[in-house]
């Protein structure tokens, strides 16, 4: 078989593409279906139906000359996918007046959602390369194999995509009047499945230049040649995988009760509670891990192997779940409502609400990559050897897995499963976050329709989710042994045995060996529920109601948040031993709302009025600073970076004292204050680093446009048009600046449009 792009440039320089695909097309079409029946059963029935379909449709998906390949016949050598987002939704909702005071509503829905992304190479048979039929059976999906080129743009695509979510929900609400008191109560049942395929196909390869240089040991931009390894059959590291295919459920069910109380004329109080439950997240195959366990022991490789300790648990038809229940979360709430005067009314509430979290267990061990390991054995000849692999096929393309494509082992492996690499868990005694909110403000009537709001709102967050390393050495171990814990190495109790990982060789760094569990290089307890949060906001507001013709709105939020969920040190810090980070809310913003109504023709008859009387227009002003700008690699010395007149070029102080070799980087002048320490390896950093307020990534001011219209085209027949333009003016966001302390580009902004261009919007709506 032969796949031929021709080059379509002259001489280029060497690295340099010579095959240039214009134009390059991505379509994308959405259509969407709604449809509603209304029924009145009797005086004391009655019920809709409404039904929604809306399906979005991607024919290129980001591919590079996919025209060319369909044209030659190959499409499935593309990097080109399509990609379709379906929805189905359905209600039937029943309202019965039971007697004069008691109202029931019934629902019923169901919901679905179909994700896909299909590569053109998903359903290529690769024996038509030539690999082996015995090979090609036993990979989990056939596929055009994915070939990265050194230089050069790739072949095929991984990771075939097919999901479906669905949602099941029933729902009761009655509402009963009784004297002062409307009396509110009900509950809502959901089921929730997610049905994941998604394989990844035959197998990647890498060719890169090392197998064809001079020497492959040597960079040299002079030789070695991407194509020309994948010509000689040399790849430079390939893989093929097995990617568990999830089928999770999920049930969530709440009761509710609320007693909305007319104390007096001027006074009301709403009273309620709410109890929520939602199950842990399972799996129909129980292809989930549900704990790690600290204290079994088993032997690695052999009856006389190694002693090691810990190791995942999994979940089994006996034990399902991955955490436990969480079954007390019962929320009371609160509000009242008061009328000083004819102008003026307070208001204020405080709830107790627990937070959805659908927090999904790992699947370790029912994923796994077959990765023959590579050596630099037979330089110059066959640059790279696999074990177990013989005769002059050996580290070809034409022999690439010696050992076959191994399927998932799942738990078989027990303690020893994902040993040599990283593992994962939840944590067991995992619980739902739940918070405290609370607000009161005070509202009074202006002239002219308009009325002003300043208010306070508040949220203490608790039981917030939280993650740590348990696979750490302690502070004391970390000051006693410094450089000398990746410097120093002692011979690997492992080696030998944990082919295909960091962990195999004769010898392991004095930090691995210091490890609880030295058989893993991390251990990684997800979801400890004992993180908080706190939100603090003053709102003021002021609202022009409709006269004239026009109304407006102003908002402005000063605000301030702090979550305590990040360790300092992970995996050496005390369990719970947080630092205060910022939240991430912004400290202020400024909102302009307006619609104003055209004057013009409104003195006009007939056509002209139709047509062009009665437009309105409207707008959206948003003002707020950008995020925090967090530096990696140095640590501040206090001294606060903001600029006076910061540029694109040096939006801040980038002064760096290099403690490695004592010298100043990064500096405007010799004079400058450093702002950031590049500290040396191993120091153990005891101070929370500050987060400066003052310097923050640049948002421009956002404007959005709209132009609209109803048309009235005869009784029970109307239509609506709309022209909207997002980001009117066309204003760009730039990236944040480089933040990176050993980066040349340390502090400088990228001149690299990151948010949406004006984007315009037609509609037609279209009701009878």
């Amino acid at each position: 078989m032969q796949i031929q792009l021709k080059p379509n440039l002259g001489l280029v320089p060497r690295g340099q593409p010579n095959l240039l695909v214009t134009p390059n097309p991505d379509l994308e079409s959405y259509n969407a279906h709604v449809a509603r029946v209304d029924q009145t059963i009797n005086d004391k029935h009655k019920f809709f139906v409404n039904f929604a379909r809306s399906n979005r449709y991607q024919t290129n998906g980001l591919g590079l000359g996919l025209a060319d390949y369909l044209a030659a016949g190959h499409p499935e050598a593309s990097t080109s996918y399509t990609h379709w987002r379906i929805n189905h939704l359905a209600t039937v909702t029943l309202t019965s007046t039971l007697t004069p005071s008691l109202i029931s509503t019934a629902r019923i829905s169901w919901n679905r959602h179909q994700f896909a992304i299909h590569p053109y190479s998903f359903g290529y048979d690769p024996a038509a390369l030539g690999f082996s039929p015995s090979l090609v059976g036993q990979v989990q999906a056939k596929s055009f194999p994915v070939i990265h080129i050194g230089g050069f743009s790739p072949l095929g695509r991984a990771g075939d995509t097919l999901n479906f979510s669905d949602t099941w929900s029933v729902g009761e609400s009655l509402s009963k009047a009784v004297g002062a008191h409307t009396i509110k109560f009900g509950g809502d049942a959901r089921v929730m499945f997610n049905n994941q395929s998604n394989p990844s196909g035959f197998a990647t390869f890498n060719f890169a230049l090392n197998e064809t240089r001079a020497n492959p040991l040597v960079a040299a931009s002079t030789s070695g040649d991407g194509l020309a390894s994948l010509l000689l059959g040399y790849p430079n590291s390939l893989s093929s995988g097995y990617v568990n295919q999830a089928a999770q459920g999920q049930r969530y069910y709440s009761v509710f009760v609320q007693d909305d109380w007319r104390v007096t004329k001027n006074l009301t109080l709403n009273l309620g509670l709410r109890w929520d439950y939602e199950s842990p997240v399972t799996d129909r195959f129980d292809h989930l891990v549900n704990g790690f366990n600290t204290t079994a022991t088993t032997r690695l490789g052999s009856a006389n192997g190694p002693t090691v300790r810990g190791g995942l648990l999994f979940a089994d038809s006996s034990h399902r779940l991955p955490y436990k229940r969480d079954l007390n979360n019962f929320g009371p709430r609160a509000g009242y409502a008061y009328r000083i005067g004819p102008k003026l009314v307070i208001r204020g509430r405080w709830g107790m609400t627990f937070a959805p979290t659908a927090d999904v267990a790992t699947t370790t061990g029912f994923s796994y990559a077959t990765s023959p390991a590579a050596s630099l054995s037979n330089t110059g000849i066959i640059p790279i050897t696999k074990p177990n692999c013989s005769g002059a096929a050996c580290g070809m393309l034409s022999n690439p897995f010696p050992d076959g494509i191994l399927p998932a082992p799942g738990r078989s492996q027990g303690l020893l499963t994902n040993v040599g690499q990283s593992v994962s868990y939840v944590y067991g005694q995992r619980t739902v976050p739940f918070l405290h909110s609370f607000s009161t403000g005070v509202q009074y009537e202006l002239p002219f329709r308009s009325v002003v709001e300043v208010s306070y709102s508040g949220s203490r967050s608790r039981q917030l989710s939280t993650s740590r390393n348990m696979n750490g050495i302690t502070a004391e171990q970390y000051l006693a042994n410094g450089a000398n814990l990746t410097e120093t190495t002692v011979p690997n109790p492992f080696g030998g045995l944990l082919p295909g990982s960091s962990l195999n060789g004769a010898t392991m760094t004095l930090l691995q060996s210091l490890l609880p569990y030295p058989q893993f290089t991390s251990v990684t307890e997800t979801n400890r529920s004992i993180g908080t949060a706190a939100y603090n906001a003053v709102l003021i507001r002021l609202e022009k109601r409709l006269s004239a013709g026009l109304t407006v709105l102003f908002t402005g939020t000063f605000s301030k948040s702090k979550t305590f969920t990040t360790y300092q040190n992970n995996g050496i810090d005390p369990i719970g031993q947080f630092i205060t980070r910022d939240g991430g809310i912004p400290p202020w913003q400024y909102n302009l709302a307006s619609t104003y109504s055209l004057p013009f023709f409104k003195q006009s008859r007939g056509l002209t009025k139709s047509m062009l009387g009665g437009w309105q227009v409207s707008g959206i002003f948003s003002v707020f600073p950008g995020g925090l700008i967090g530096i990696g690699g140095a640590n501040s010395t206090g001294i606060d970076p903001a600029l006076a007149e910061p540029s694109y070029n040096r939006w801040f102080n980038t002064c760096t004292i290099n403690n490695n070799t004592a010298k100043r980087q990064n500096c405007a002048s010799e004079s400058e204050p450093v702002a950031w320490t590049i500290q040396k390896p191993f120091t153990l950093i005891t101070t929370p680093e500050p987060e400066w307020s003052s310097v923050r990534a640049r948002v421009p001011a956002e404007f959005n446009f709209s132009l609209f219209k109803s048309f009235q085209i005869r009784e029970g027949f109307r239509a609506e048009f709309r022209t909207e333009a997002f980001n009117a003016f066309n204003t760009p966001r730039f990236a944040n600046p480089t933040n990176s302390a050993t980066s040349s580009q340390f502090g400088i902004v990228t001149l690299a449009q990151a948010n949406a261009p004006r984007s315009l919007q037609l509609s037609l709506r279209v009701s009878f």
